[in-house]
């Protein structure tokens, strides 16, 4: 079993346990007061975290001549290797610190309530009971009963927390590890006529490796189904632009993003005059079909922020020349891949079906798909960047039906001239 794992199930019962024990002794009446104080501490925390979390960042560390918010994004920009995230490790740093500040401050409220607050309504509810007759068992038991459950509310603020911090950070040091040279410091040797390549200082140690696996157990699990919404409240954070960002959503926004751009590397391994010689574009819509998943897997904070670390991430993870593609000028978030596989093939099959239609059908056909590529966001700089002969390809007089449309939906002003001139690139001989 994961060592976290079994650190947050005791973490869990613990507090129970305790709970209950310390509910018999306190009886009913001062187990609801202490609850109501628990609730009072949990949203005075929340309340408080973020103004406190601001004025830490902005502390200098003893020593080192920076800022805590400079620190951290300097220490993840080195985990992160060659890639230029500033502007998402940012906004990642605060929020983690956010999260470690609220449950600090929760801990430092509930002390202070126990020894200020505890005490007098001891005091009040023990006044009251000398009068009456000693109170009944049942009445203790439910006092352990109402403290089993504040017990569980209390562990669910802190494993919120703790589970949370681990999913986050496991899953950052396991796309480290996908990254070049896993954020360490790669070295080349040469002895005997033999060369030996080591990287150091890198991300893969024994804890690292401890949190990769933690975000798979059941404990993880559970915690994020039930704490999955608190938590992203609570790591939510203010950009410089005025946007809302959460950790979990930059993580799962970065995770996306590698993911989607080595699946994306098998674009340079595609021939598109093979595949409109054959018709089969199987493979190349197994990637669009994959891309799609790894899309409809991240959630919403995510998939708002996925152009943003592709835009700043995506040259640093592949080499995107090679594949004719641009990251700085898509809009990933709104790309249909599945759609985007169907106009390959329906170019296709204008192809194939032109010789036998009528003047009239031949300049309709042209016309839909060049609407259909004017919706494309992927297909069409792929295929611009690729090496084929469209016109080839598909016959120079159904080329040149195209290069008609293309003109006419401009004048129309249903194709901005832009796009144009790309299409006009592509199907142009």
């Amino acid at each position: 079993m994961n060592y976290l794992e079994l650190g947050m199930i005791v973490l869990t019962i613990l507090p129970i346990v305790v709970g209950f024990l310390i509910g018999l002794i306190r009886g009913i009446k001062r187990s609801v007061a202490r609850a109501i104080t628990i609730v009072v501490c949990v949203v005075l925390a929340g309340v408080l975290c973020g103004v406190l979390t601001g004025v830490l960042m902005d502390l200098e560390v003893p020593g080192e001549g920076v800022t805590v918010e400079v620190m951290l994004r300097d220490t993840l920009s080195e985990m992160m290797g060659e890639m230029d995230l500033d502007d998402i490790i940012v906004p990642f740093a605060k929020g983690l610190v956010q999260l470690i500040v609220f449950i600090l401050v929760f801990w430092v409220l509930q002390f202070l309530t126990w020894i200020i607050v505890t005490p007098i309504c001891a005091a009040i509810f023990r006044s009251g009971e000398k009068k009456k007759d000693p109170r009944p068992k049942k009445h203790r038991l439910f006092g352990g009963l109402i403290g089993a459950v504040q017990g569980f509310a209390i562990a669910l603020v802190v494993c919120m927390i703790f589970s949370g911090l681990f999913v986050q950070v496991g899953t950052v040091s396991t796309l480290a590890k996908k990254l070049p040279n896993g954020g360490g410091e790669t070295t080349t040797e040469t002895t005997g006529g033999e060369t030996t390549t080591e990287t150091t200082g890198g991300v893969a140690d024994e804890m690292l490796d401890m949190l990769s696996a933690y975000k798979d157990t059941g404990v993880a699990k559970f915690y994020e189904a039930v704490t999955g919404a608190p938590f992203k409240w609570l790591s939510s954070v203010k950009t410089e632009d005025g946007e809302t960002q959460t950790v979990s959503g930059l993580v799962g926004a970065l995770s996306g993003a590698v993911e989607m751009v080595q699946e994306m590397d098998g674009f340079e391994d595609l021939h598109f005059d093979e595949m409109f010689e054959s018709g089969d574009f199987s493979k190349l819509r197994e990637i669009f079909v994959k891309l799609d998943k790894i899309k409809e897997n991240m959630d919403n904070d995510s998939v708002k922020t996925l152009d943003r670390v592709l835009k700043a991430a995506g040259d640093a993870i592949a080499d995107t020349g090679d594949i004719g593609l641009d990251f700085s000028n898509m809009d990933f978030a709104s790309i249909n891949f599945t759609h985007e596989a169907n106009i390959i093939e329906d170019i296709y099959d204008y192809k194939k079906d032109f010789d036998s239609m009528t003047v009239a059908e031949g300049k309709q056909a042209a016309r839909e798909v060049v609407s259909m590529l004017a919706d494309s966001k992927l297909l069409v700089p792929l295929v611009a960047g690729a090496d084929v002969d469209i016109p080839e390809q598909i016959g120079y007089n159904a080329a040149d039906k195209v290069l008609d449309a293309i003109d006419e939906l401009e004048g129309e002003g249903e194709l901005d001239a832009e796009m144009a001139d790309t299409l006009r690139d592509i199907f142009g001989f």
